[in-house]
């Protein structure tokens, strides 16, 4: 009969061994940290915003000053140019000329000088251009005054007589204010007018012949009045 198998010898216990390892750890008398607290799944993306930083002020350092509001600065009056009793320019180019000097920032002192060199140039322009009508108008006078003396009809050796005729005939029917304006412009030096007044002046001989002045006839005004009507008219006669 065969013999009966050995019995496997049981396992050693584990406990001995823990046993041991806790005999092994070293008593510190405290007791130990408690776990981590688990973070909130709330919002597994949001972070912490940290506190902003703030620069500490150094020993013996003064905290910066707070500067005040800085309010606009008053802007200048606009300028005001005096120009002279008779001035060549007018008001409407001191008050542009004045804009002008305010806005390029030139001060109302310098402005107030240009104002002057422009009158005083302006006004010497002027009165060159006065000279030279003048001048002009003395040539054209000659002219005329020429032409009349040079005249086939009553210039020449007659010029005279007719000249005596016409200042007749002007005397006669032109207002003294009308006699001084064709003096001051020549116009009397005109050979037209001059030969109309000429012609008035025979006309006016003639008449005064032909009728004579006695009883029943007609005077020289009469026959004037008659002949030229609207002259008359015109002299209030």
């Amino acid at each position: 009969m065969p013999d009966a198998p050995a019995s496997t010898p049981a396992p050693a216990s584990a406990a001995p061994v823990q046993q041991a390892a806790a005999s092994t750890t070293p008593n510190t008398g405290t007791s130990p940290a408690p776990a981590a607290a688990t973070p909130s799944t709330t919002n597994p993306n949001a972070t912490a915003t940290p506190p902003a930083a703030v620069a500490p002020i150094k020993t013996g350092e003064q905290p910066a000053a707070v500067k005040p509001t800085e309010t606009p600065a008053e802007q200048p009056k606009p300028y005001e140019l005096k120009l002279p009793e008779k001035a060549t320019i007018d008001n409407a180019i001191a008050s542009e000329l004045a804009a002008l000097a305010h806005k390029a920032g030139i001060s109302q002192e310098h402005a107030q000088s240009v104002a002057n060199f422009i009158d005083q140039k302006a006004s010497a322009f002027l009165e060159q251009v006065k000279a030279q009508q003048v001048q002009a108008h003395e040539a054209q006078v000659k002219t005329w005054d020429d032409a009349l003396r040079a005249d086939k009809e009553i210039g020449g050796e007659k010029l005279q007589a007719n000249l005596d005729l016409g200042r007749r005939a002007l005397e006669r029917f032109a207002s003294p204010e009308a006699i001084q304006y064709l003096r001051d412009t020549g116009l009397n030096s005109n050979p037209e007018f001059a030969r109309i007044f000429v012609k008035v002046g025979k006309a006016m001989g003639e008449d005064s012949v032909a009728t004579g002045q006695g009883t029943g006839g007609k005077s020289e005004q009469d026959h004037l009045t008659e002949r030229y009507p609207k002259m008359a008219s015109a002299n209030g006669t």
